[in-house]
């Protein structure tokens, strides 16, 4: 037994099938399984059973899982702190950030840390708030990006770098497109483009429209907030934006509108989870991060 049939054995515990496991890990199938055949001959036990298309624990499986989870959290820690005292400046950083808040900040603040730091790998992912919270908790990335509110779990620390509002965006030929802002209620017949419900920003615009008094009508359901603009500026519906308006300043058959009322100032922070080990590539990054100048 070796550190990688763990690894391989922990993944496919987590992840359910070996196909989502191979995926992740980037091994074949057939290797993947050959590799926990090879376990499960040296331990001479059974480790999965299948259930419903889905590969479940037996009871000797459970208990290897929880003594090979904090085993693997050690040896991922021994071997960045080895390869960081041998490396100064070198390493590897796992990052998770929200499309649009990549937009607003990340996408310049990440370039230029790459300038200064060129031998730091950086592999980047891109889901909501919420989704960058899991990965973060399961340990799949060293640092996140969220908006707040609502406010984080205390299993995180979170470092706030900018203060920003939502905001409405309309098409140039929109009735509210000549006022300077609007209230959720006037917004109550409109159809609105929106996130999907791992987005913070999706979820406050639901709960404003719901204090306003109404549902909002969703028209569409998109991926990623500069697709939502693409859409408003070739229809009538509208958008509630997290921040960032820059992004469509240049367009001239955008605008964007001022919300009087609701929950509509939020701070974008880094987040690292609680007591976490962090590698000097995550350290360098949350520096980087604290003396850039952000507006």
């Amino acid at each position: 037994m070796d550190i990688q049939q763990l690894i391989y054995f922990t993944t496919i515990a987590r992840t359910g099938t070996y196909s989502a496991a191979s995926r992740q890990l980037y091994i074949s199938q057939p290797a993947l399984s050959k590799s926990i055949k090879k376990l499960e001959f040296e331990l001479d036990t059974q480790l999965f059973v299948q259930v419903d298309k889905k590969l479940e624990l037996t009871d000797t499986g459970q208990v290897l899982f929880r003594k090979s989870v904090p085993f693997i959290e050690e040896y991922h820690s021994i071997m960045d702190t080895m390869n960081e005292l041998s490396m100064q400046k070198k390493g590897y950083l796992r990052l998770g950030v929200p499309y649009g808040l990549g937009k607003i900040i990340f996408d310049g603040l990440i370039a230029d840390f790459s300038l200064e730091y060129p031998d730091i790998m950086i592999d980047l992912c891109g889901h909501g708030s919420c989704q960058v919270m899991e990965l973060l908790n399961n340990g799949k990335i060293d640092i996140g990006a969220c908006i707040q509110p609502p406010d984080i779990s205390d299993k995180f620390d979170g470092i706030p770098l900018m203060h920003d509002r939502y905001f409405l965006l309309v098409n140039r030929s929109h009735p509210l497109a000549s006022r300077k802002c609007v209230r959720y209620e006037e917004l109550k017949d409109e159809q609105f483009y929106m996130l999907n419900n791992e987005y913070t920003m999706t979820q406050i615009t639901k709960q404003n429209c719901q204090n306003a008094g109404f549902e909002p009508i969703v028209k569409m359901i998109v991926e990623r907030s500069d697709i939502m603009g693409t859409m408003i500026a070739k229809s009538q519906g509208v958008a509630i934006i997290a921040g960032g308006k820059r992004r469509f300043s240049n367009n001239p058959d955008l605008v964007t509108l001022e919300l009087e009322d609701g929950l509509n100032d939020f701070d974008i922070l880094l987040i690292t989870k609680k007591d976490a080990y962090l590698s000097y590539a995550a350290k360098y990054f949350l520096e980087f991060c604290k003396t850039r100048k952000l507006h």
